[in-house]
């Protein structure tokens, strides 16, 4: 008997050492020192003779072990939640940011194709405005014909015989023109043009209109226009031209105001207006020869009206 129990003692000993050394090497800390447990198991052995308590002694130290092992594990689960609660902040807080500062990838991808987008239309603009905008063109009277030169032989006698005389319901001849234009097209784009129509005016008076046949323009090129005139002067009017006239030195500004349709490359169509201001000599108009050479200056504003 003696033998046996002091071979439990052993083993209890031994079996308590072994946990306290698993439980350090876990860093759960000691259950129970050595020592400690040595000196329980030999109380137990003396006062209760048997093999039960060693059994006790390691189910006990095997339940403490339980408890200090299941700590960390709620430990890990907090750490855990934490960690996934601050991650959900965290994409929050991007999601309110503005999309193209998001940092991925197909973000990224798509602010650089925008631009890139952007740059490029930038640069057409810059190229092709010049190119496609119009420009506006210059033109020059080359031919000036008279149709009834009996007509302005009338004007002629009223002046030298006193215009202050004639009644303001007398019935004066009208004047027509025959005109030719080469006009200069400065755009590198073509087009054609419909019927253009213009009037003439003296001091916010009409005095006359006019139509512009239709013609084929090509780019950078020049064309002549043919342009039919008919004048109408009453004697209100005439007294004030005739007093112009004889004091400018036979001088006379009159303002011409026209437009017409211009149809361009792929069907593109667009009104093309004038205003301009044009200095004529009037001496030029007695002769058929000087007749073209009657505009000294001109100044014209243009106009463009894309249409729908």
């Amino acid at each position: 008997f003696g033998s046996r129990h002091l071979l439990s003692i052993c083993s209890s000993i031994e079996l308590a050492d072994m946990s306290s050394q698993f439980s350090q090497s876990m860093s759960f800390g000691p259950v129970e020192t050595t020592e400690t447990a040595s000196q329980a198991i030999a109380g137990a052995a003396i006062n209760e003779p048997g093999s039960d308590m060693s059994k006790t002694t390691i189910q006990g130290i095997v339940s403490a072990s339980d408890v200090e092992m299941a700590a960390p594990a709620d430990a890990g689960d907090a750490e855990k939640g934490i960690t996934t609660a601050a991650a959900d902040q965290q994409e929050a807080v991007e999601a309110k940011k503005p999309w193209c500062c998001m940092r991925t990838r197909r973000r990224k991808l798509c602010c650089l194709c925008c631009s890139l987008s952007v740059f490029f239309l930038a640069v057409a603009a810059a190229i092709g405005l010049p190119l496609l905008w119009p420009r506006d063109p210059d033109w020059t009277l080359t031919k000036l014909e008279l149709l009834d030169e009996s007509a302005l032989m009338s004007f002629v006698q009223a002046i030298g015989a006193g215009y202050e005389t004639i009644s303001d319901d007398a019935v004066m001849p009208a004047l027509y023109f025959m005109s030719e234009v080469e006009l200069t097209n400065p755009n590198r784009l073509g087009g054609s043009t419909g019927e253009g129509s213009f009037k003439v005016f003296f001091r916010e008076q009409e005095l006359g209109n006019g139509t512009c046949s239709p013609a084929v323009v090509k780019p950078l090129s020049n064309v002549t226009l043919q342009a039919n005139i008919s004048v109408n002067i009453y004697p209100a009017i005439f007294k004030d031209i005739a007093e112009t006239v004889l004091a400018d030195n036979l001088k006379l500004t009159v303002q011409v105001s026209g437009s017409t349709e211009v149809t361009g490359p792929l069907g593109i169509k667009l009104i093309a207006g004038a205003d301009c201001d044009i200095l004529t000599s009037v001496i030029e108009v007695m002769s058929p020869a000087t007749r073209k050479d009657v505009i000294e200056s001109r100044t014209c504003t243009y106009k463009y009206k894309m249409l729908r």
